[in-house]
Order: C-alpha cells, then sequence, then structure tokens
C-alpha cells in the first residue's frame, strides 16, 4: 500500500510554497526509507514511500520522473519478476533510476535489474568510514569537495563496472572501500545511478552535509525541474473521447510548449506536432479515430532550449464496435482527482450510469465552498473536469459531486 510522505510533519521545517513538481517513488525494505524521503521532501521534492521490494509487481510508474530502489534488494529475496519487468521499461521509456548497495550482490535474484545496472554482481561488503573521491566532474558531483568522508556505520558493496559498454556507464565517484562508489549509465531512454551507500537511520539529520547534498544532486539531476509531468488523458486509460482535451502541468518560466500526438511509440506516424504559447488544454481540430491507441508527449522552451521531453504516455479511445457496457458505467462513482497532491491543477474524473444534471464543488476544509466546477446536466459515461487551484493557497481542500440523489466527497491536497 503507498503512502504520502506526512505533509504535516515535514511542513514544519520546510514552507510548502518551495515545494516543486518532481516525482520521486520509493521502492525499499524498511530501512532508509524515511530518512531519504524527509531529505529529498526538504530539498523541495515531491516523494512517495511505496511498498518494499518484495511487493513490488506492476504498480503504475508513468507520473514518476526517478524510482529510487533502497537497500538489500538481492540479499534479503528478490523483486518480483513482474516488478523488474515494470522497472526495466520504465527506465527504457524515459525513466531515472537510483539503485542503492547490496543491489548488485546477486545475479540469481534479480537477473532482469542486475542486467541494466552498471555495475558488475559480485563483490564483497565492509562497513565503516570511507573516502570518497570526484572521479568524473559531472552536475551531480557538483558543489562537491575533491575529497570528502562518509561515516561510521556505513555499509559497502564493493564492486566493479560492469564491463557491458552498452550501459554507456561511467564512474563519477570512487571510493577508498568501493572500487566504484557512484556509477552513471544509460538504458534505453533513461538514466541510471548506482551508488554503494547504505546504512539505516531515522530522520534529516543523518550522514555529513556533503552525502546529503550529494543524494539532492543525483535527484535534481534525474528529475529536472523543466520536464512537463502530463495530467490527461490519464496514461493507459481504455475509454477515451474521439475528442479528447490535453491536459498538462505548467513549467515555471517556460516560453512555449510543443505537444504530439502519434499512433506509434516512435512518433513516426504524427497526429499532431504543434507548438503553443500557453498551457491550456489543447483541443484537436478533428476527431480522433474509433478504439485506437495513441501516444502523445509534451516539451516546455526555456531560455530558448527546448527541454527533455516528458513521459510519453498512452491511451485507447472508446471504440465503435463496443457495447455500452464496454465503457459506460453502472455505478454512480467520483474518482480521486489526478495527480493528487497537485499544483495548481488537477483532472477530477467521475462515472455516470445515467443522465443526471451534475454539480461539483471545491470547499476548504472549514467547510466553506470556494468553487463551483460543474453545473449542468451531463449525459451517462465517464466525465473528467479540471479544478485550477492557482489562487488558493496550500492545503488539504474537499471535492464534493452531487447528481441527482448520489453524493459523495473526496480529499485532495495542493501544494504550491
Amino acid at each position: 500500500m503507498k503512502t504520502i510522505v506526512s505533509l504535516l510533519i515535514l511542513a514544519i521545517t520546510i514552507p510548502l510554497a518551495s515545494l516543486k513538481a518532481q516525482e520521486i517513488y520509493i521502492i525499499h525494505d524498511n530501512g532508509t526509507q524515511d530518512s531519504i524521503a524527509t531529505i529529498l521532501f526538504d530539498a523541495g521534492m515531491f516523494v512517495e514511500v511505496g511498498p518494499v521490494f518484495r511487493q513490488f509487481t506492476d504498480q503504475d510508474l508513468s507520473e514518476y520522473s526517478l524510482v529510487i530502489l533502497l537497500n538489500g534488494v538481492s540479499w534479503t529475496g528478490s523483486v518480483p519478476q513482474v516488478g523488474q519487468d515494470n522497472i526495466r521499461n520504465f527506465i527504457f521509456n524515459g525513466g531515472s533510476m537510483l539503485s542503492t548497495e547490496w543491489i548488485s550482490w546477486s545475479g540469481a535474484t534479480n537477473q532482469t535489474l542486475n542486467s541494466i545496472i552498471p555495475v558488475s554482481y559480485g563483490g564483497s561488503w565492509s562497513r565503516g568510514e570511507e573516502e570518497y573521491t570526484i572521479h568524473t566532474h559531472h552536475p551531480i558531483t557538483e558543489g562537491l569537495p575533491e575529497t570528502f568522508t562518509v561515516p561510521e556505520n556505513w555499509s559497502f558493496s564493493v564492486t566493479n563496472m560492469d564491463e557491458n559498454l552498452t550501459l554507456n556507464a561511467q564512474t563519477l565517484i570512487k571510493g577508498s572501500r568501493s572500487n566504484d562508489a557512484l556509477v552513471l549509465g544509460e538504458y534505453g531512454n533513461g538514466n541510471i545511478i548506482h551508488w554503494n551507500m547504505g546504512g539505516h537511520y531515522n530522520g534529516r539529520n543523518i550522514w555529513t552535509e556533503e552525502v546529503r547534498q550529494l543524494l539532492i544532486n543525483i535527484a535534481e539531476n534525474l528529475v529536472p525541474g523543466t520536464r512537463v509531468i502530463l495530467q490527461y488523458p490519464i496514461n493507459h486509460a481504455d475509454d477515451i473521447s474521439i475528442t479528447p482535451e490535453f491536459f498538462w502541468r505548467e513549467i515555471e518560466d517556460s516560453e512555449s510548449y510543443q505537444f504530439q500526438l502519434s499512433t506509434d511509440f516512435d512518433f513516426e506516424e504524427m497526429i499532431e506536432n504543434n507548438v503553443y504559447s500557453e498551457n491550456d488544454p489543447v483541443v484537436l481540430a478533428t476527431e480522433l479515430e474509433e478504439g485506437e491507441t495513441y501516444y502523445w508527449r509534451v516539451r516546455s522552451s526555456v531560455e530558448g532550449e527546448w527541454q527533455t521531453w516528458s513521459r510519453t504516455w498512452t491511451f485507447t479511445t472508446q471504440g465503435a464496435s463496443s457495447t455500452e457496457d464496454d465503457y459506460f458505467p453502472t455505478d454512480f462513482v467520483l474518482h480521486g482527482n489526478y495527480p493528487n497532491p497537485f499544483n495548481p491543477t488537477t483532472i477530477i474524473e467521475y462515472s455516470l450510469p445515467e443522465s443526471a444534471r451534475v454539480r461539483l464543488e471545491v470547499y476548504n476544509i472549514m467547510g466553506q465552498r470556494i468553487a463551483v466546477v460543474v453545473d449542468e446536466v451531463q449525459s451517462s459515461g465517464r466525465h473528467s473536469a479540471m479544478f485550477d487551484a492557482g489562487n488558493l493557497s496550500s492545503g488539504v481542500y474537499i471535492y464534493r459531486i452531487q447528481a441527482g440523489e448520489f453524493v459523495q466527497s473526496r480529499k485532495m491536497t495542493l501544494i504550491k
């Protein structure tokens, strides 16, 4: 079961207004995940703590830019094969991963993961103080001294660079105990960093200033703030209208956005390829084909330079040959908003089994109504509405739907 890093606790030490739209997902072994998440949250990043690695299977990673795989994956158990394939595909299609510590100990339990991690599978274990030396100057090593010491009660898996040149790996930091303390590799369109770090600590005041800065540098390098986060149509949705609206999250200081829509993942068969000066919802000039699968992506231009493409999302339109039961709901449902937490816009979806007058409202935690998002008669089917909280302050809000006699409310969190 996924848990969100507690905003109520962390807000005591970091202003909510400083948060950035950076999505990081942690898979762990009940070790350092809380302290890692706290340090990154303090640095202004959105972090979600997922399951222990034994339970990670086919969770949707499409909304994240970085997966952190923490500690002990091979020596205490194994990521299920479906989970390994999930991570590999995530990286190949443009995601990034930070793997740590004993993941390189065994090639038997995690063959899929080990095939893309840019270190060899053997090594020995060591504990104690270690001296790190910058081997390759890189954005990840910026602001760090040429040599610095990591503390005691730190554990190391002593590994060697993988000889597979297709991984395009390079050593960024060497250690007095670890042959390759920090290694950067590539797989498909994504990046992989393997860091021989470990230890089990709590709280934000752990390690040394240099080590905390190194962790932040890694995350900021693998999760660029100028990378567009897509919002709607939701990835892998299979009942999208043939006249959809496309939403994505605004990038600060962006001068324009390039939007591409294709019928293939490589974007060779282009349906749309346009540049927009604002991030207003994109409405296509023509209808899409029924029952067709599409792929879309967006990138921003900042200071005259095109930035990294967003993750590629896919959806399938409603099919002409389908029966109504294939894509029309049988019950009234108010779905969870996406994304959540959000800044400043989010998509609220709901399902109507029959035509009804729909009133969708947003309230603050004091019970005061602050917005009416929808107030009209709508036909049966799955509907979506965008809520813009640009003029609101960070906090928890309630959205409530009334459709005929059906009433339901849910919570959402705004982080600015």
